[in-house]
């Protein structure tokens, strides 16, 4: 699922750009005056991107009849608007039929997290957890990819290795600039939320014109 082009073909104003520096700044949702638009930080992991741009979609529909503020920082936010954005950011790009197809023959938890993971382009922590809600894995065998996923000392091709499966490896970011027709109106909105200094704004806006 193309997220992405998902979020263009619906109206809303989507802004992508890498914000290194502003290293907890995830991505953002907003709606004034009946406008929506997201923003995505392109200098993460695309799978992560992928995630950040469907949770923020799912801020869109959940408060769609409504001004709505949210901004997206690593670690997460409230749990209390987060956990629905998550959910359906889940069950957008993860599309269920086809994934008790894959998993059919699969009874390894940390196996089917991996393959799911690898089909779906999604976060192995993201695949854990709605796995585990879909009730394919166990609380506890959720938790323990968590666990390992946490551990400073393992990556995640030692992870899949220990379960005997061959990865692809994830591009690394490419900091897209997508800067869209409505780029320095959501730029002002970025800085009114707090999170773009001045310095930075200018520095940013002049990217419309070079």
């Amino acid at each position: 699922m193309d997220v992405f082009r998902a979020i263009r073909t619906l109206g809303i104003r989507l802004l992508r750009f890498p914000f290194a520096e502003e290293s907890s700044l995830e991505g953002a949702y907003r709606k004034r005056l009946g406008i929506p638009y997201i923003f995505v930080n392109s200098a993460r992991w695309p799978r992560r991107q992928r995630f950040t741009a469907a949770h923020e979609l799912g801020h869109h529909f959940l408060g769609i009849d409504r001004d709505f503020d949210h901004v997206d920082m690593s670690p997460s936010g409230s749990a209390q608007y987060d956990r629905p954005a998550d959910w359906f950011a889940a069950h957008f790009l993860i599309d269920e039929s086809s994934l008790a197809s894959l998993l059919r023959s699969e009874h390894d938890p940390l196996r089917k997290a991996l393959l799911a993971m690898q089909e779906y382009d999604v976060s192995l922590p993201a695949v854990a957890i709605h796995l585990a809600d879909l009730g394919e894995i166990s609380p506890d065998d959720k938790q323990q990819i968590l666990t390992a996923v946490r551990d400073p000392s393992t990556t995640l091709q030692d992870i899949a290795a220990g379960a005997g499966v061959s990865l692809t490896r994830e591009p690394r970011p490419d900091n897209t600039r997508e800067l869209g027709d409505d780029y320095l109106a959501a730029l002002s909105e970025i800085r009114g939320l707090g999170y773009l200094s001045d310095e930075r704004f200018s520095e940013m806006a002049n990217l419309q014109f070079a």
